[in-house]
Formats: C-alpha cells, sequence, structure tokens
C-alpha cells in the first residue's frame, strides 16, 4: 500500500470517528432525558402566548385640503390634540388654516382603509382583509397640496382596538373581560378581550387598549403575539399530573425511602405542555363554606414525569 492510498485510509477513519462523536455528543443526551424517569421541581417564569395575525381597527377620519398651495404643520404625527389646536396652513391665493375638529390623535399616514376597519364594522373583518404585504402605508406630509389632496387624518376616541384571527380550537382561550398583554414589533401594550366574533374555522377576538403605543398610526395588517397569562410559580409537565379518587389534581413526588407519594397541587395556568402550580401551601374553599389549608410541593421537590407510570 503506497503513502497516498494509506493517508486517505486514514481520512476516512478520522471523518467517521468525528460522525460518531458527533452522535454521541448531540443524541445520547436526548435519549437519557427522554429516559428519566423523575423531574426536579423548578421556580421559572410561565406564559401563555400566542402567536396571531390581526388588524388595526381605529374611529378615524382622512382631511383634504380645500385648495392648492403651499403646505406649513404645526402638530407632529402621532400626537394627541385637542379640539381647536391648529394643525396645518394652506398658503394658496389666500392663507387657509386648519384647526382639529375634536381631540383625537393627528396621524399623517394613510392606508386606504380608514372607512373599512372601524369599531362598528368588526364583525364584517374577514370579507375585506387585505392580502398579506398589500397595505401600503403612504406619508400625506408634503411642501405643496393641490385641492382635495389628502393632508392628515384625525383617531378618534381613547379607545383602540386590535381584531386578531383565532383558530376556532382555540377561540374559548379568550374570555371577554380578561386582561391580556398585546406584544408588537414595537413594544407591547396592556389590553383586555372586548369582543368575540364565532366566524366559522377563523374567529375573530377583539381587543382593546387605552394606551397609545409607538408607531399605532402606521400599523394596519400585522402579527401580534396576544400574552393570556404571565405568571411565576413551579412548573411542570401535564404529564407529571395525576387524579385522586375525588378528581382531585396531584403528583407522585418522590420520598426518602424511594416510593412515590400522591400529594396535592392547585393548578394556576397551563398552556397545554406545562402547567405552572402553586407552591408549599395553598389554600381552597370547600361547599362547608370553610377554608382548608393543604401542603403541595415544593423547590427542587423530585417527582414523577409520567403519573401515568406509577402502577407500573
Amino acid at each position: 500500500m503506497n503513502g497516498k492510498k494509506l493517508a486517505i485510509i486514514l481520512a476516512v477513519i478520522l471523518l467517521a470517528a468525528c460522525v460518531v462523536l458527533y452522535i454521541i455528543a448531540y443524541t445520547i443526551p436526548g435519549i437519557t432525558g427522554a429516559l428519566t424517569k423523575t423531574v426536579i421541581v423548578e421556580y421559572d417564569h410561565f406564559q401563555v402566548k400566542k402567536h396571531l395575525p390581526a388588524v388595526i381597527v381605529r374611529d378615524e377620519t382622512v382631511y383634504t385640503a380645500d385648495r392648492s398651495g403651499n403646505i406649513s404643520y404645526y402638530v407632529d404625527d402621532n400626537t394627541k390634540t385637542r379640539k381647536g389646536i391648529k394643525v396645518l396652513d394652506i398658503y394658496g391665493s389666500e392663507t387657509s388654516s386648519v384647526y382639529c375638529p375634536e381631540t383625537g390623535v393627528v396621524s399623517f399616514y394613510y392606508d386606504g382603509y380608514e372607512a373599512i376597519f372601524r369599531p362598528d364594522n368588526m364583525v364584517k373583518i374577514l370579507d375585506f382583509i387585505p392580502q398579506e404585504g398589500s397595505v401600503t402605508v403612504t406619508d400625506m406630509q408634503t411642501e405643496r397640496v393641490s385641492q382635495g389632496d389628502f393632508t392628515y387624518k384625525l383617531i378618534k376616541g381613547d379607545v383602540w382596538y386590535t381584531v386578531v384571527m383565532v383558530p376556532l380550537e382555540e377561540f374559548d382561550d379568550f374570555e371577554i373581560g380578561a386582561p391580556v398583554t398585546l406584544e408588537f414589533e414595537t413594544g407591547k401594550v396592556d389590553a383586555h378581550v372586548y369582543q368575540r366574533f364565532e366566524t366559522g374555522q377563523t374567529c375573530l377576538v377583539a381587543i382593546s387598549t387605552g394606551k397609545y403605543f409607538k408607531d399605532y398610526d402606521k400599523i394596519r395588517q400585522c402579527e401580534v403575539d396576544v400574552i393570556l397569562h404571565d405568571d411565576t410559580g413551579l412548573i411542570i409537565p401535564n404529564t407529571a399530573i395525576a387524579y385522586n379518587e375525588e378528581e382531585q389534581p396531584g403528583v407522585y413526588k418522590k420520598s426518602l425511602d424511594g416510593e412515590y407519594d400522591f400529594i396535592r397541587i392547585k393548578i394556576i395556568n397551563t398552556d397545554g405542555t406545562d402547567s405552572v402550580v402553586a407552591s408549599d401551601t395553598f389554600k381552597e374553599i370547600h361547599e362547608d363554606g370553610l377554608t382548608y389549608s393543604f401542603n403541595t410541593i415544593g423547590i427542587y421537590d423530585e417527582i414523577l414525569k409520567d403519573a401515568s407510570e406509577k402502577n407500573q
């Protein structure tokens, strides 16, 4: 065997060894974790969040120039403006001053859906939903306008709406009046579920807020994270939850002698895969009107990861 063939064989062996080491490093830990019978309870942050397509709905009116001429602005975009404040001047043969007709947020951005996506028309949003990426937002600010050109729009009211499109199977996750958090690319805002419309396989949920946020006037169609629950507590997998004869939830905690004892738990929230539960103790009011206190699991307790394995 010449030196060249030997070098090729050694290179192939080295490559095969690297592949084997890669498989060991990245696959075996996953297998080991999957075979682990118990899990250590940890304290952590827990969110139930849904990423959904949305349409911004506003009560807004677009105003046009009553003459041609140069234009000057006196209000910044996305500014809440009181009734009677000067918004702009148009300098033609005569000067035309435009004042805010009522209190609202002045915006200089227009997209053509102002008369369609309105609070009194939310149930019909699916009939007019634009194709993704088809909404063009135009800046109306310019140095000169012609008569009839758009000059500014006024977003009225103190409540703003985001309508999200929700699959039918998730519709019941949204309860009217429930507090939620809307998380946009430009920031997050506290809100609550205002109204629900069951419209087939895709349902509509209107979420309202009284808090204005950055670039709101420029957004029409977007995707948003709706945070339904935001808790901190003990996190356990749902597979660990069992029920006793009274249909009360609990887990099997490993004792010092290696046995597994059923321990009552109080489920605070769940995302369908994991749950956040009360720590150390919790209280319940029973049918007799009395309040009872229960000892429960705590941080670093070891519990059976799959409750169905208890009697196996």
